[in-house]
């Protein structure tokens, strides 16, 4: 713990002073609270009991039921009951977890999975419930029984199984009855009402208190009996060492082993007594005469009477702690009370302060603390009562009192601004001496510091710095050797033991030598950054606070230490400092007040005071320690502390909802979700009050990335998950900027039916399955294709066989003969040459298997031709194409259209003498060739038969005609048509054939 480094005087030349300027004492301190009500989320501010369960939630029961609080809002539990939202009492856990209350009829509820259900065994204790309304207590054992207080009939048990047993004294007389339960004292009395006519009144009439235990109900004989006194007049509390304390009607008993140890009459109806840890005892209470809050030190303070009012004005019904070593009150009539600090008093305008905005502090280094206020105000705080007076009259016309100083050795007090000082009962402002001429008017200064040897006081200000002669109060005002009016601004100047004055300027840190400034002897990066303060170490070093830099601390062997907000601080701008003779340092800021504690190895440990731990506020003008406590200076009033709680250790975050696609949803084990369902919403938030909400986490989703994100947002939304496995992890940081232990999430999303690994095994097989099929179909389809081109090529060569038949070429050559033998040479050359043009060409198509259109004329024109010779000029024919055919393009197999030409001319020509006529044509239809042969010979027989020379049917017309049908794309297609051409009177003029032929 700091102390003070002033020197202890007497304060009796300074207590006389102040006589002529204090007003009278103020009201004292009070502790730090918050007030939640229903303007929080409260259900209504009239509130009867609390509970702190084993998981760390605070249970609430008001005018309007239960509530649950996470410090972060109140919640309720689900209530379908036709006693929905009505009065709650007696909150008590279970060993199962589940939290049970009563209500106002008597009857018995609990909450299970943030449900209110009805206690199956209400009907068994209606009996009573008719006839005793009220019970005072309500306890469950770790056996399951459930065990009520009814008032004025004595003690229910309840068993598990549903038999029940009433423990009283076989007595009419008014008993009090008391049993132990689940390690709390439940109690109730019997017969306390009227009784029959001739019976003593109630207020006559005492009670013998009498204990349930060991299956038997026995007396407490030195207990005197007490009055019978109604319900709320009395209780029975069992304290850590197994004492058992007593109140009836404002009367406490101490018992110890049945024996009583010591009675105090406080008045103070007690509604409920809470032991702290360090044996300290806060009494609620919300009737009587002395309604309120009491904390005493001691079980010999209460003995005494010695204690003091916490929340003045308030009908306080319980108080309980946190396991972080908070308080709580609630409250009749104002909702709920918390101070997370115990140990942090505030003094504020309740306290008599007439500003809140406290600027600056000393002390006359024995019993009384000085605080400058703004605007200008001027307070003494006696350490030991608290109590606080204020000055009448003062002489500063600024803004406020930002500077304070208490020399200890004139037991003068000094301030600014203007620098003025209070001696004798008045202040003075003293002459300012500037270069041997003597101004009147006030000094401005920034700090006041006194030389650790000698008799003067030194001061910053906006014109150079000022000496103070503490013997003849003569002030001077100092400047370097070269400069001139007005003077370098300085904002701190802080003597050394070793007779060196430090000065920080806007230049930097600077050494006075005497007559001038020098540059610092040292030299260290951080001062770079502009200095502001400077405070000595004990240890020879010292602290500067540099602006924007935080700290830098030189040892006295020279080595530095820079303590920036990276290593702890609240803030990298430092606006005071502070250093005690113990070496720790004190670090003002607006972000909380820095206690730097010396380490062994040289290191510094850093602690933030901050309204996390009970400031008024982050606004830290002035700290020091005196008085055995350190004093804070805020803009929101004055704390003082001397211990601070000990850090409590952040607990795993708990998640609190799960919502999948916007849908709430359980936290199951192991939870298995389809691929749709890949957006998630988790809510979280960790039990720790004293953060009051202000709790930073991080988090991670292992299984899409391991980097920790950090949020201050108790929601954290994932979209589009892939399918994979997942685990969220979320962690709390404490106080002391540890990390809490992990809460986890694991769930699996499965992939689509499309992503599965059947799925493409499936996919595959269907696919290799298909690719064999296709590649089996494409062997069979090229097969075919082959057996098709075989067959097409031995029919080709068939009909090449069967139209090249010797007949024919035996005419052929017969008639070349004769025009040989008639000395005709010209025209036996003709023929020989269309003949061997036709036979090259029909060899030429047999071999290729496809030739052009014009080709195939060609040919038929060689055929006809040399048909014609022979016929001896019996028949004419032609042959023509469609305008638009191009001929060269269009390919197809040889010798399809030659037997139809060959039966024409059989068969139409046979017994024509001359006019006989054969036409040839071809055109273009639905991308097919279509050739139509036409004669104008009798025409075919109506069965269909069309007969050669010798009674044979023509082999090579009907190969062509099959050569069609394997050529055809479209199966079923009509490849051949015959036809006879009839003349107007229906006589056969003729016959048509017409061919679909497939190109290429």
């Amino acid at each position: 713990m700091l102390s003070s480094q002033m020197l202890h005087y007497p304060a009796t030349t300074i207590g006389f002073c102040l006589l002529f300027a204090l007003t009278q004492p103020a009201g004292a301190q009070h502790l730090s609270w918050r007030n939640y009500t229903a303007d929080q989320g409260l259900p209504g501010n009239e509130v009867y009991d609390m509970l702190h369960d084993s998981r760390g939630y605070l249970w609430f029961v008001t005018d309007q039921g239960i509530c649950r609080f996470n410090g972060y809002e109140f919640t309720r539990p689900v209530d379908t009951s036709a006693l929905r939202g009505s009065e709650a009492f007696l909150p008590t856990e279970g060993p199962d977890g589940r939290i049970w209350f009563a209500r106002l009829d008597g009857s018995v509820w609990f909450v299970e999975n943030d449900t209110i259900r009805e206690w199956q065994y209400n009907a068994v204790t209606a009996p009573y419930r008719e006839v005793f309304k009220l019970i005072e207590n309500l306890a469950i054992d770790s056996g399951g029984s459930v065990w009520i207080t009814p008032v004025g009939l004595g003690i229910i048990e309840v068993a598990p199984c549903g038999a029940h047993r009433v423990l009283s004294h076989p007595s009419d007389k008014d008993e009090f009855i008391l049993a132990e339960v689940a390690g709390r004292i439940i109690y109730t009395s019997q017969r306390i009402k009227e009784g029959p006519a001739g019976f003593p009144p109630i207020h006559t009439r005492f009670q013998r208190v009498w204990r349930y235990q060991a299956g038997q109900v026995q007396p407490l004989r030195q207990l005197p009996p007490p009055s019978a006194y109604h319900h709320t007049q009395r209780g029975v509390w069992k304290l850590s060492n197994g004492d058992l304390l007593f109140s009836f009607n404002g009367v406490f008993y101490l018992l110890r082993n049945d024996c009583v140890l010591w009675r105090s009459d406080t008045g103070i109806w007690a509604e409920k007594v809470q032991e702290t840890p360090d044996g300290a005892l806060l009494i609620a209470a919300h009737l009587g005469p002395k309604p309120g809050l009491y904390h005493f030190a001691s079980h010999d303070h209460l003995r005494q009477g010695k204690g003091r009012s916490l929340l003045p004005g308030s009908f306080v019904t319980d108080v309980d702690m946190d396991r972080e070593g908070g308080w709580w009150a609630v409250t009749i009539q104002a909702g709920v009370w918390y101070c997370k600090n115990p140990g942090m008093e505030i003094f504020s305008t309740d306290s008599g302060l007439p500003s809140e905005d406290v600027l600056s502090l000393t002390s006359d280094g024995a019993s009384t603390l000085l605080a400058g206020l703004r605007p200008v105000g001027l307070i003494a705080i006696d350490a030991a009562s608290g109590a606080v007076k204020q000055w009448s009259q003062l002489p500063f016309r600024s803004r406020g009192i930002d500077v304070l100083h208490f020399d200890t050795s004139h037991r003068r007090l000094w301030g600014g601004d203007p620098l003025s000082f209070w001696e004798n009962g008045r202040w003075t402002t003293p002459t300012l001496n500037v270069n041997k001429y003597h101004i009147k008017g006030g000094v401005g200064v920034k700090t006041l510091a006194r030389t650790p040897v000698g008799d003067a006081i030194w001061c910053a200000s906006s014109q150079g710095f000022i000496s103070i002669n503490t013997e003849t109060n003569e002030v001077a005002q100092i400047g370097g050797k070269n400069e001139r009016l007005p003077f370098t601004r300085t904002f701190s100047v802080t003597p050394d033991a070793e007779g060196n004055l430090w000065i920080t300027t806007p230049k930097g840190l600077m050494r006075w030598n005497g007559e001038d400034y020098e540059p610092s002897p040292f030299q260290h990066p951080a001062l770079r950054f502009q200095p502001r303060n400077v405070a000595m170490l004990p240890t020879g070093g010292m602290a500067i606070s540099l602006r924007g830099a935080g700290l830098l601390i030189r040892d006295r062997q020279g080595n530095f230490t820079q303590c920036t907000q990276r290593e702890g601080l609240s803030s990298d701008f430092i606006s005071k400092l502070y250093c005690s003779a113990e070496g720790e340092i004190l670090a003002c800021s607006h972000a909380g007040l820095n206690r730097l504690t010396p380490r062994k190895d040289g290191g510094w440990d850093i602690a933030v005071i901050d309204t996390k731990k009970g400031l008024p506020s982050n606004h830290v003008n002035d700290a020091l320690p005196f008085a055995g406590a350190i004093w804070v200076a805020t803009n929101k009033g004055l704390a003082r502390f001397r211990k601070l709680p000990a850090p409590a250790p952040m607990p795993a975050p708990v998640l609190q909802q799960l919502h999948i696609n916007n849908i709430l949803s359980d936290f199951t084990p192991g939870l298995r979700l389809p691929h749709d369902q890949n957006n998630l919403s988790i809510r979280f938030f960790a039990l720790h009050y004293r953060s009051e909400g202000d709790i930073l986490y991080r988090y991670r989703l292992i299984g899409a990335d391991t980097t920790f994100a950090h949020t201050t947002i108790r929601e954290i939304n994932f979209a589009n998950l892939s399918s994979g496995r997942y685990t969220f992890e979320i962690q709390a940081r404490g106080e002391d900027g540890a990390w809490s232990e992990s809460t986890r999430l694991s769930f699996f999303i499965r992939a689509a039916w499309w992503q599965t690994t059947w799925f493409w095994a499936v996919l595959v097989a269907l696919l290799g399955g298909g690719l064999a099929l296709w590649y089996r179909n494409r062997l069979q389809l090229e097969r075919r294709e082959a057996e098709t081109n075989n067959k097409i090529r031995d029919l080709e060569s068939a009909a090449l066989r069967a139209q090249m038949n010797p007949h024919f070429i035996f005419n052929c050559l017969g008639s070349i003969q004769y025009f040989i033998a008639e000395n005709d040479a010209d025209a036996a050359a003709r023929y020989l040459a269309r003949f061997a043009r036709l036979v090259r060409l029909a060899l030429h198509g047999s071999v290729d298997g496809r030739h052009s259109l014009r080709e195939e004329m060609e040919m038929l024109d060689n055929y006809l031709a040399l048909e014609q010779l022979r016929f001896r000029g019996r028949f004419v024919y032609a042959i023509e194409t469609a305008p638009d055919l191009d001929i060269d393009d269009i390919s197809l197999p040889p010798m399809l259209i030659q037997p139809f030409v060959e039966n024409a001319l059989l068969h139409g020509m046979k017994n024509k003498a001359e006019g006989g006529r054969i036409s040839i044509s071809f055109s273009e239809a639905a991308g097919a060739l279509v050739a139509t042969i036409t004669d104008n010979g009798p025409g075919f027989a109506t069965d269909g038969n069309h007969a050669t020379d010798g009674g044979h049917k023509s082999v090579g017309m009907m190969l062509t005609q099959r050569r069609l049908e394997v050529l055809s794309d479209k199966s079923g297609e009509k490849t051949f048509l015959r036809e006879n051409m009839l003349a107007a009177d229906g006589k056969v003029v003729g016959m048509r054939v017409m061919l679909r032929v497939t190109t290429g």
